[in-house]
């Protein structure tokens, strides 16, 4: 297990966002000063922590939470925290920075502002979770076999541990579903509830290691090509006020199995 965390310095109140193994361990370091980067800003807090099976997903979310939108959603995720503790310096001007571009941008009142605020942080944060979902569905498809498509919204393939795996869309969700050793069907959802699918659609050329599954060419040039493929999506807020305003996200991925041939 790997861990994305924040730490804030009870010296001078700054946040330090970090990337570990043994969460335990790594505080401890922090705190009696034997990590260089934070050795004379001890002793710290834990305030936050994430957890993730895979180190490149802790990194990818290390990298996120110390961009600008990272430290928005951090700021609504934490919320109740810093109404107790409040703000520092550094945190007061970026709040204020964004006050003002968003000022500048609006052409109504304050209460639009506030909207707007809200519909972006809302967005902005539907985004972050449909990444992730593509991610673990890109992850598995890389190391499947067998691709053969179902329907417009259904993807079904054999995953590495040689599992027949189904993705399909079901009441504005990505579902995968498995078999257990009774022939069971095991639905599980894997798009955040905060996400809406509005539309899936799936899209599958090459060749496939069974000559029994046929699949459209992929293009000119000839030869044996490896399936390729291509996911598109239309994504909103699940929020009702939020979804109201018919706001959709199009996104569009492809992913070629490396399974040789």
């Amino acid at each position: 297990m790997y861990y994305t965390y924040i730490l804030k310095s009870k010296k001078d109140g700054k946040w330090y966002t970090g990337c570990t193994n043994d969460l335990r361990k790594r505080f401890k370091e922090h705190n009696d000063g034997k990590v260089f980067s934070t050795k004379s800003r001890g002793p710290f807090t834990l305030i936050y922590y994430e957890a993730c099976y895979n180190k490149e997903d802790a990194n990818a979310r290390e990298k996120y939470l110390k961009s600008g939108p990272g430290k928005i959603y951090l700021k609504n995720r934490l919320k109740r925290f810093l109404s107790l503790t409040g703000f520092t310096l550094v945190e007061l001007v970026m709040a204020m920075s964004i006050f003002v571009i968003l000022i500048s941008i609006a052409a109504g009142g304050f209460i639009n502002i506030l909207r707007n605020q809200r519909l972006v942080i809302a967005l902005m944060i539907v985004n972050d979770n449909m990444s992730l979902s593509m991610e673990q569905m890109a992850r598995e498809i890389r190391t499947g076999y067998n691709f053969s498509k179902v329907s417009n919204t259904e993807l079904q393939f054999v995953n590495s541990h040689n599992r027949v795996v189904l993705y399909r869309l079901n009441n504005g969700a990505i579902e995968r579903v498995t078999e257990s050793a009774t022939l069971e069907k095991n639905p599980q959802k894997i798009t955040a509830d905060n996400v809406k699918i509005a539309s899936f659609n799936v899209e599958i050329c090459g060749n496939n290691i069974s000559p029994d599954l046929l699949l459209d060419s992929c293009g000119g040039g000839g030869g044996v090509n490896p399936p390729r493929i291509t996911l598109s999506f239309s994504i909103t807020s699940a929020e009702p006020d939020i979804a109201k305003l018919k706001i959709f996200t199009n996104i569009q991925t492809t992913i070629s199995s490396r399974v040789l041939i």
